[in-house]
Formats: structure tokens, C-alpha cells, sequence
């Protein structure tokens, strides 16, 4: 990445502690923040508990306690909280911190809260089962996620927020306190699912069912493969590909077939198979490949670190120590210089730290739109750009409105020189502009950088694409389930001796929006300061190969960390588990081997020291919890003081249902001409003294049309001319 000079001379104080935390103060070192580092006075516990985690706090400078308080005075940014761990000693809080510098933005990072408002412990699979995240994929079983994403969409909220009250200092000339947690991590991941309708039609009942099977499929060489379909027309190359007789209708997309078992959401699973097993992986994937088929390899964690694609996009570093380990995964390159262009002073706080600033969003699906999705949530003016045929994602719509909320629509024909005309003028109106488009693509529509600048001198961009700009798989089609399955998470979900298992939410999607956000407040940033204008790029590659940051490879090829989940996919070792009760199911997390005997104990069984317990430990106490009812478990796990908390399942619009998410102001109300009163997720990340103003409601296609087009100049008579001949709605 180019050298930044205002990031460049930040300061950061990392005061926090787990995966969570780690990421984020990673992030500041990879972009050239200088990040000081001080431990818990009785240590990190978490070295132990991460192989990786070392390689995570490498970026950083070690400081002791007797320099805290000038680390403090000094520091632009503090991180602080994180995971928890038994008899860890925590700095002070948040509060105490912020009143030793009032120019730093303090981050807190925590667990979340329950329905009093009571702390929970900041455990991610607890907060897994708290939030109802255990029963996103199927009807009958909770499932442990091996992949621990609560971490993760809190270690991007709060890079988010972080950034957000950066951009805000430089506009109020004060820091302030951002919040953000395990809890609202999870929530990240389970928005559509938390959407309640006052008035329910075919699009808002329109969701990926409970035990869905993905296309993943073994080969006739023992490999397994993922591919999709979404275009017209797909379903038909596919039987072409397979070689399956019949016809088909040549515009069908193949899918999401809504009328169909779960087993054939997405096309018919044991055709599909039998036909996948007479081809080798290579030949079959070349020919999906050839034939426009968003297609990829099914591979363990770190199998596909040493793929061309991968090393053309440098995701991978190698260590002084021969360590290898994921890197940035935002793709920054420093543009034009122009004079400093600072943000007007925020007149009104309560209105967001983005006040004012109009971001131009082109993209479908969700990856694209949730870029600005998470900008409109810190207040600026998001304006979505749609063809005339509209975004697919519609198709599944609590999908597409958790990635819309808070923007205005226009529909423009980009086809037809009008259409072209009123893009032009849209995104020289624009501070920020972005899309997902194949690469290439806005470059031949005449909205790369280079091209918008012209009209607007002081625009910054962000480019999402699947697999990257250049290299041997730029130009093929990617979508989320594709890229979890090379990525390696497929096989992390699965678990021991169990086929893959596709997440059935969006989690490389929401990622890389969340990094595309996190890229273009850099950029608002560092253009206020220095007058850099920066050019950024994601992609989904890199986006899946970042959640996998808890894997290292050692000089000897040794793949270590990011382990899958057991047999019964219930989690990882007997001590952090779920565990099925007589009328439900709990999610225990025994951390140090104190807690772990205090468990044996409160379940009167003698299981010697937590470090020797396998898979005979785990049924023992699965017999245990199996003989006692949810309610007085989790009572006498309280009382042993064990880290425990029911797993609930959250399906079927239970947002407003969820004391703990009302408490910590998850929940959020809209008025929706369509579906009138709408209940559905909330902000992810609060601030202390720019309160984000939190999402408004999704627009409808074209909603705002013609408005735009009298805010960039048109005559009442052109808008009506334009609206009748349907060139832009």
C-alpha cells in the first residue's frame, strides 16, 4: 500500500485483548499507524488461545505500564476491551480513559448486554447462542460456528466507527467514545432473518430456507466443488455442462426456486450430483469457467494460499521469521494531490460524522451495496444507481433491504446517452463513488478514477470485484458461497468427516462491504488532511481469505489454528461447546482450567484438568446436561461461575422480540408506504458525541428519481420528458 502521510502519523494505544481486538490493531500497523501496545499486567491470555495471535500483534511496539499516561495524552486512537478470559485484569474503562485525552477516539469493545442491560461475558460462541446465530442453518440442531465471525463484524464495526470519529474530529475538533460489541457482531451476520413486516407480501416472505443444501458436490477424483447460478439462462449451461438431457427454459436463472424442498432450493441436489460425479474437479471447473459459471474448488484452510490468483493479490506475507499469515485486504493507491479539503463543521452532531457527504453507490447483491449501506448509517447522502432490470438481489428481500437502508434510488439506462449524461452529472455532484462491477467495467463506462475526476477533482472511489483486478480469475463471476468454499470455511463448517457446509448467511458479502466502508473513511480522512485522494479496491478473495486470519503457516508448510468444528458440529473442544438440555440447548465456555473444574464439579463428574479432555469428555458431559432442564443448568452454572448462556433461536422476524438487542439498541422502527411498520436491525456501532443517526428506511426502485434530477439542475419539463420515455426510471 502507498504511504499515507496523514494516517501515516497516527497514534495508536491497543490496550484490548482477543482475535477481535488483535484485527483491529493489525489494521492500523498494516496502513502505517504507529501502534503502541501494552498488556494486561497478569499477561494475554490469548497468545495461547490463537496460534496466530502473535503474528496478529507483531505491528506493534511494546510499551509497560509506567508509560500509560503519557501513551494515553499522546494517542489518536485507544483500544480498549475485547474478549474475555477468567481472572484477566482489565485497564480502565472507556470512560476514565477518554477524560485523560479529550482529542483520542476511545473504541470499547465488549460482549453485549443482556435484557436488564447487564453485561454478558464477551465470548464469541456465547455470543453466538445468545443471539440466536446457532440456529441460522438448520430446523432441528443449533450449529457452533467454527468460524468465529462475531469477532470479526466486531473488529470491523469498530475499525468503522473508529474511522467515523476520525472524519468527525476533523470536523468538530473533539474525540469522543465508540461502542460497539460481540453482540452487534452477531447481529452483522443475522439481519435478515430479524426483519418483522406489518404487512407481509410474495417479496418479504422471500428468504434461503433453514437446511438449504448448497451446490457442493464431489467429483469423480474425490474433490469436491461449489458453483451457482443467478443470470438467465444459467440453468441452461449448466445441463449443457453437465451433459443432462432435456430442455429447459433458456432464460431460467436456475436460482432460488422458492416452491421447492430446502434439499432443492438452489436446482435439483441429487440430479446435479449424479451427473458432478463423472467429472474430474479441473476439467469440470474449466468448463463451468468457459461457459460463465460463478464455479470454484471446495479446499482446505491455507489450500489455496499458493494459488496464482491469491499471490497476484499479495493476500499472503511471509514473516522475518519465514511465518506465513493473511494480510491487509484493502488495496489503497494513493491518487491525485489536491489542497486539503476538510469537511464543513458539523452544525448539527446528532446528524452523523458524514453529514453532507453524497456517495454515488453502483452494484448489486450485497457485497456492493452494503459499502454504502454502512455510510448512510454515519449520515451521508447514498444514492443508489440501478438499471432498468433492477437488483437481483430483490429476489430474497430482507437480504436486499438490510443492504439499501437509509439510501435514495435513481433508475438510469447507462445504455442510452441520457442515461450516461445524468451519471455523469450524478457523480460529479459526488464525494465518493462507488461499484462492483467486473473489472474493467467502469472504465469503459467512463467512471474509473481517472474519468471521474475530471468532472469532480476531489472524488474518491472504491472498486469491489470478485477475485481482484488482474490475474487468471479477474474476469470470472464470484458470489459469497463460492468464495467460503476455496476459501476454506465450507470444510471449516463441516467439520470431522462431514461433507462442507456452506454458511447460509452472507459473511464473505458483508465483509467485504464492511472493508470497502472502512476504505473510503480512510479516504474522507486522510483528503481533509493532507489532500491525498485515494483510490481503493476489495474483493471477495480477499475478503474469505481475511476471515481465516487465525491461520498461520509455519517455515515447515504446517497449517496451524483456525480449526473445524467436531463431528456433531456442536464446537470445538468439550470446554466451549453446545450442549443439548432436556427441553433445549446451552452454550458453555469453561476458558481457564479453574472454570473447567468448577464445571465438572457443578455437573458432579471427575474429568481431570481441562488440557486432557477429547471426545470422551464431551459425551460424558453431554449425558450430564441431557438429564437437567435449560433453566436450572444455566442457574447452577451461574452459581459455579461458569460463562454459560441458552441458545435461543431467533428465526421468523424475532429482532423486537430479543430483550438483550433492545437493550443494547439493536432494534430500530420504520414506516414503509409498502409494508408499513417495519422492525429490523439497528446502527452496529455507536458514538459518544456524533451519534450516528442510524439507518432510515430502504427505498423502492426509482423512488427518488426525478428528485435527483431536479438536484442536478433539471428542468420540471426535462424530468417529465425523461421520467415518460423511462430513460432513467
Amino acid at each position: 500500500m502507498d504511504r499515507l502521510p496523514a494516517i501515516s502519523q497516527l497514534k495508536v494505544l491497543d490496550l484490548g485483548v482477543g482475535l477481535g481486538a488483535a484485527l483491529i490493531g493489525r489494521h492500523f500497523a498494516d496502513i502505517g499507524a504507529a501502534v503502541q501496545r501494552l498488556e494486561p499486567s497478569n499477561g494475554d491470555p490469548f497468545h495461547d488461545v490463537y496460534p496466530a495471535y502473535g503474528v496478529l500483534r507483531s505491528g506493534g511496539a511494546a510499551i509497560d505500564q509506567s508509560a500509560f499516561d503519557a501513551a494515553v495524552r499522546a494517542a489518536d486512537i485507544i483500544i480498549t476491551g475485547g474478549e474475555d478470559y477468567p481472572g484477566l485484569e482489565q485497564p480502565r474503562d472507556a470512560e476514565q480513559i477518554a477524560a485523560l485525552n479529550g482529542r483520542a477516539i476511545v473504541l470499547e469493545l465488549s460482549g453485549g448486554v443482556d435484557g436488564e442491560g447487564a453485561a454478558r461475558p464477551a465470548v464469541d460462541l456465547l455470543a453466538q447462542a445468545r443471539s440466536g446465530m446457532c440456529f441460522e442453518q438448520f430446523s432441528d440442531k443449533p450449529l457452533a460456528w467454527a468460524l468465529p465471525m462475531p469477532s470479526f463484524a466486531m473488529a470491523l464495526q469498530g475499525m468503522v466507527g473508529v474511522w467515523a470519529g476520525l472524519v468527525a474530529r476533523e470536523r468538530t475538533g473533539e474525540g469522543q467514545i465508540v461502542r460497539t460489541s460481540l453482540q452487534h457482531g452477531a447481529a452483522m451476520v443475522c439481519m435478515p432473518d430479524r426483519i418483522v413486516y406489518e404487512r407481509d407480501d410474495t417479496a418479504s416472505l422471500s428468504e434461503i430456507p433453514l437446511d438449504v443444501r448448497q451446490l457442493i458436490f464431489e467429483c469423480a477424483d474425490g474433490g469436491w466443488i461449489q458453483f451457482a447460478m443467478q443470470r438467465p439462462g444459467a440453468l441452461a449451461r449448466v445441463y449443457g455442462v453437465l451433459g443432462i438431457p432435456g430442455e429447459v427454459d433458456p432464460l431460467d436463472t436456475g436460482a432460488k426456486r422458492p416452491d421447492a424442498p430446502p434439499r432443492d432450493f438452489f436446482g435439483d441436489f441429487d440430479l446435479f450430483a449424479s451427473y458432478v460425479r463423472k467429472f474430474t474437479r479441473p476439467d469440470l471447473l474449466q468448463a463451468f469457467w468457459d461457459n460463465g459459471i460463478p464455479a470454484d474448488a471446495v479446499l482446505k484452510p491455507g489450500e489455496n494460499w499458493d494459488d496464482e490468483q491469491t499471490n497476484i493479490n499479495g493476500i499472503i506475507r511471509t514473516g522475518a521469521d519465514g511465518v506465513r499469515s493473511v494480510a491487509l485486504p484493502i488495496q489503497i493507491k494513493a491518487g491525485a494531490k489536491v489542497a486539503p479539503a476538510p469537511l464543513a463543521p458539523l452544525a448539527d452532531k446528532t446528524a452523523g460524522p458524514l453529514a453532507g457527504v453524497r456517495v454515488v453507490g453502483l452494484g448489486t447483491f450485497i457485497a456492493g451495496p452494503y459499502v454504502g449501506k454502512a455510510l448512510a448509517d454515519l449520515g451521508a447522502d447514498v444514492i443508489k444507481v440501478d438499471g432498468p432490470g433492477g437488483d437481483p438481489n430483490t429476489k430474497v428481500y430482507s437480504a436486499w433491504w438490510c443492504c439499501n437502508t437509509g439510501k435514495r434510488s435513481i433508475v438510469l439506462d447507462i445504455k442510452t446517452p441520457e442515461g450516461r449524461e445524468v451519471l455523469r452529472r450524478l457523480c460529479a455532484s459526488a464525494d465518493i463513488v462507488h461499484n462492483n462491477f467486473r473489472p474493467g467495467v467502469a472504465d469503459r463506462l467512463g467512471i474509473g478514477p481517472k474519468d471521474l475526476r475530471r468532472e469532480a477533482p476531489n472524488v474518491l472511489t472504491l472498486e469491489s470485484s470478485a477475485y481482484g483486478a488482474t490475474g487468471p480469475k479477474a474476469t470470472l463471476a464470484g458470489l459469497d458461497p463460492i468464495l467460503q468454499a476455496i476459501s476454506g470455511q465450507e470444510v471449516r463448517a463441516g467439520g470431522a468427516g462431514n461433507p462442507p457446509l456452506w454458511y447460509r448467511t452472507a459473511v464473505v458479502d458483508y465483509t467485504t462491504g464492511s472493508l470497502g466502508s472502512i476504505s473510503l473513511l480512510m479516504g474522507l480522512y486522510e483528503r481533509s488532511i493532507s489532500g491525498t485522494l485515494l483510490d481503493a479496491q476489495v474483493n471477495l478473495l480477499d475478503s474469505s481469505l481475511y476471515l481465516m486470519s487465525e491461520l498461520i503457516q509455519t517455515p515447515d508448510g504446517a497449517f496451524i489454528g483456525a480449526p473445524t468444528v467436531d463431528a456433531e458440529q456442536l464446537g470445538l473442544n468439550p470446554a466451549e461447546r453446545l450442549y443439548a438440555t432436556r427441553d433445549g440447548w446451552l452454550a458453555v465456555a469453561a476458558r481457564s482450567p479453574e472454570m473447567a473444574a468448577r464445571l465438572a464439579a457443578c455437573l458432579g463428574l471427575d474429568l481431570g484438568p481441562r488440557a486432557g479432555w477429547r471426545e470422551a469428555t464431551t459425551q460424558v458431559i453431554a449425558a450430564a446436561f441431557a438429564k437437567l432442564d435449560t433453566d436450572a443448568a444455566l442457574a447452577a452454572l451461574a452459581d459455579a461461575e461458569v460463562w454459560a448462556e441458552p441458545c435461543l433461536s431467533l428465526q421468523d422476524g424475532a429482532m423486537e422480540r430479543d430483550a438483550g438487542a433492545v437493550a443494547a439498541g439493536l432494534t430500530r422502527t420504520f414506516q414503509d408506504p409498502r409494508y408499513g411498520r417495519i422492525v429490523a436491525t439497528g446502527a452496529l456501532v455507536q458514538l459518544s458525541k456524533t451519534p450516528a443517526p442510524g439507518p432510515g428506511r430502504a427505498p423502492h426502485f426509482g423512488e427518488h428519481t426525478g428528485e435527483l434530477l431536479r438536484d442536478l439542475g433539471y428542468s420540471a419539463a426535462q424530468v417529465e420528458d425523461y421520467l415518460g420515455t423511462r430513460t432513467v426510471a
